[in-house]
């Protein structure tokens, strides 16, 4: 995640894969110095149809 990245940021890039109830960026970093969050999707009736979504190649 780039640094400085706010949670509206966050949402406002993952926006296009459904509708998102809440993000949070973490103040802390992981082990190896990067930062993380996490979002949380609306109305989710299928998680292996839409974590292939999230699939980078």
């Amino acid at each position: 995640m780039p640094e400085g990245c706010t949670p509206w940021e966050l949402r406002s890039s993952w926006e296009g894969l459904g509708e998102i109830s809440g993000t949070f960026v973490a103040k802390k970093r992981d082990k190896t110095g990067s930062r993380f969050g996490f979002l949380s999707f609306c109305n989710v009736h299928d998680i292996l149809c839409n974590t292939s979504k999230f699939c980078v190649q």
